[in-house]
């Protein structure tokens, strides 16, 4: 069929795609990731055009227009795929309206001029993605949170005396 046929049969859908091999969704680290970290690689992933990863935020702001309502979430699922080696970051935010900056490690980190504070531009991937780690254990990452302040309360009508 010619490339018109499929446009007016409606089996043809133009536009951008994200492409994730399936190498990298049938490694350990993708199965061990939650949904929610998943489900924000590829939210991340589909502002890669092919030439600007490195460049990829997951700022509150950005992620919120895509549906993302708790910073908290946002937050674990980047730790969670830093952990993973599904993302590298490039370059570390600051509280001036510079967001840290990502990169996905099935692919070369791109030229980016002075954008790259963490790493280098690179011809091959990394393939960080390839090699397991253990599983994320948020306590060991919480081991660094403050302590809750919260105020205990006293059961004032038990009867032990």
């Amino acid at each position: 069929m010619t490339r018109s046929r499929l446009k007016l049969q409606g089996r043809r859908i133009e536009g951008t795609y994200s492409s994730i091999p399936h190498a990298v969704q049938d490694s350990s680290n993708w199965r061990n990731a939650s949904s929610n970290a998943i489900k924000l690689l590829m939210a991340i992933s589909r502002n890669y055009n092919g030439k600007n990863n490195g460049d990829l935020s997951a700022a509150f702001s950005v992620m919120r227009a895509k549906g993302w309502a708790s910073p908290n979430t946002l937050v674990w699922g980047l730790k969670e795929l830093l952990h993973y080696k599904l993302l590298e970051k490039t370059r570390q935010g600051d509280f001036t309206k510079k967001p840290s900056l990502y990169a996905i490690t099935w692919q070369p980190i791109d030229d980016l001029g002075n954008k790259l504070e963490l790493c280098s531009p690179s011809k091959v991937a990394s393939g960080k993605w390839k090699h397991p780690v253990p599983l994320f254990d948020r306590t060991l990452v919480e081991k660094g949170k403050r302590p809750n302040r919260r105020k205990k309360t006293f059961d004032t009508h038990s009867d032990k005396h």
